[in-house]
């Protein structure tokens, strides 16, 4: 009986420790513009972080040249530029789509934790002068256009010419995150119940070991 009431403790606590948490993914579509990333690279965008956990981080590419198809590297930094301390850094190889044709292409950071409303630049580098990635806006025919991201901005390593550098530029990205899962006040509860069974099961077994003397 004591051991079958453990069990249904440790059942408890498994279940109702961590309820799931929603992800939400933030979508940004700055316009149709190339940057080369062998040109301007790193280059990428920051951001504000909307949740604590995340699982992915993407861009819009478009291939500019039939060259040879080299891994691209997305490094994540605190902070809004390029020499912020390095939160995490993950490679892979993109399709090999044919010139002026566009893919999204999402970087698995699961396991990541950024700090909520924390600002985070992700920059890209690559040796291969086959891909850019897709920026805007649209440049406009008088005054400024409206700023697709007001969180952050287009980062490059080779300063921007013309619109950039008196206009708000984003780069097409999008970033999946999920807030950590935090116990309600019912599941506290059951958690204490549970650890209070397994408690008394434990004293329950030391009150029925009795010594022997010969």
């Amino acid at each position: 009986m004591i051991h079958r009431l453990a069990l249904i403790a440790s059942a408890a606590i498994a279940t109702f420790a961590a309820p799931a948490a929603d992800a939400a993914t933030t979508v940004v579509q700055g316009g149709t513009r190339g940057l080369q990333l062998s040109v301007f690279g790193p280059a990428g965008q920051s951001f504000v972080a909307t949740e604590q956990n995340l699982l992915s981080f993407g861009f819009e590419f478009t291939s500019v040249n039939p060259t040879s198809n080299d891994p691209i590297t997305l490094t994540l930094r605190a902070g809004a530029g390029l020499t912020g301390a390095v939160v995490a850094t993950r490679t892979l190889t993109l399709p090999d789509i044919v010139p002026r044709n566009n893919v999204w292409q999402d970087f698995n950071f699961t396991g990541t934790s950024l700090t909520v409303n924390g600002v985070y630049t992700a920059l890209l580098s690559t040796t291969s002068t086959k891909f850019a990635v897709l920026y805007g806006p649209p440049l406009p025919s008088t005054g400024v256009a409206p700023d697709a991201y007001a969180g952050g901005s287009l980062i490059s390593t080779r300063a921007q010419t013309g619109y950039c550098l008196t206009g708000p530029c984003d780069a097409n990205f999008r970033f999946t995150t999920m807030a950590a899962a935090v116990p309600e006040p019912a599941t506290w509860a059951m958690m204490l119940v549970g650890f209070a069974m397994v408690g008394g099961t434990v004293r329950y077994r030391r009150r029925g070991v009795r010594l022997a003397y010969r």
